[in-house]
């Protein structure tokens, strides 16, 4: 690309403000489970070991059993009444919620129940609102042709207003998570990126359900804003000083990398936009002097065509 491409822009040197820092969703801090080896009244589930002061705890439970029952555990609360499938009674399930935060991790809670086969899911949740805890009440699907119960876990409410508790193949991982958002089918799904693992996931604005997009091994590491331009999805790295374009397929569950896109004038883009036919990236320019009123940062027109 020619270098006057961004000359005009660049005669406009207003610095650009830092990003605010985004509210914190609740987010599942460790998880364990639990499985009957043999048929037993009790079970001693887990509290996750890595849980934390403050940690809300949650245990989604299954009980195999002809017309079994599972007993509230002492300081618990069911979040779901107790439920079982329409076309069979041999399956029993449950979720319920400690009536106060934890104090740590480690430790068991008992659960008692009809003679059985017992399953369970302990999660420890951290960044709860404690005054309300749930802000849409869980609800059991029952359909009849199921021959398994299946419950749709409730929305817990956030410690920031607006936040939404992402479950699903998102795995928090050591570094930057979560950074760039595009939203697609008009609104109805997310696209998202991890950026310390390279990987793209799509959310379900409602319920916070995250799947992986398959990228075929491939991967968007630095992965920072994203733009959205029918199928075909940019992925600003910033580190790398690149721009992936990814295909994505019509149900977002996979995509494959067709191009790279980069120019010698990008310096840690994390932005992108489209407009007039050309691309543009804002140069975040990381790692430079904190003085606002000298640093320079720039926009670059990027060309289609690399």
């Amino acid at each position: 690309m020619p270098r006057g491409a961004v000359a005009n822009i660049r005669r406009s040197r207003a610095p650009f403000a830092a990003p605010a820092g985004g509210l914190t969703p609740p987010t599942v801090r460790d998880r364990t489970s639990y499985a009957s080896a043999a048929t037993e009244t009790s079970a001693a589930v887990p509290i996750p070991a890595s849980a934390q002061a403050g940690d809300v705890h949650y245990i989604f439970c299954e009980l195999t059993a002809s017309a079994g029952a599972i007993t509230t555990p002492t300081g618990y609360t069911a979040v779901v009444p107790q439920f079982d499938s329409e076309s069979s009674t041999s399956a029993e399930s449950a979720c319920f919620r400690k009536d106060t935060t934890l104090s740590g991790g480690g430790g068991t809670v008992t659960i008692s129940f009809s003679s059985g086969r017992f399953a369970a899911a302990s999660l420890a949740v951290q960044d709860v609102d404690t005054s309300v805890f749930e802000d849409v009440a869980g609800a059991s699907d029952n359909g009849p042709a199921a021959g398994t119960t299946s419950v749709d876990a409730p929305s817990l409410t956030p410690a920031n207003a607006g936040t939404l508790l992402l479950t699903g193949d998102l795995v928090f991982e050591d570094g930057f998570n979560l950074n760039g958002i595009a939203a697609a089918k008009g609104g109805r799904v997310l696209v998202v990126v991890q950026t310390n693992t390279g990987k793209l996931f799509t959310v379900h604005p409602r319920t916070g359900l995250t799947g992986e997009i398959d990228l075929g091994g491939a991967t968007v590491t630095n992965g920072d804003g994203l733009l959205l331009l029918g199928r075909h999805l940019f992925v600003v790295r910033n580190q790398r000083n690149l721009i992936a374009v990814v295909k994505l397929s019509r149900s977002l569950s996979s995509g494959r990398v067709v191009a790279e896109l980069t120019d010698p004038d990008l310096d840690v883009p994390t932005t992108i936009a489209f407009t007039a036919g050309h691309l543009y990236a804002v140069n975040a320019r990381f790692g430079t002097a904190p003085d606002p009123p000298t640093a320079r940062y720039d926009i670059v027109r990027v060309s289609l065509d690399d």
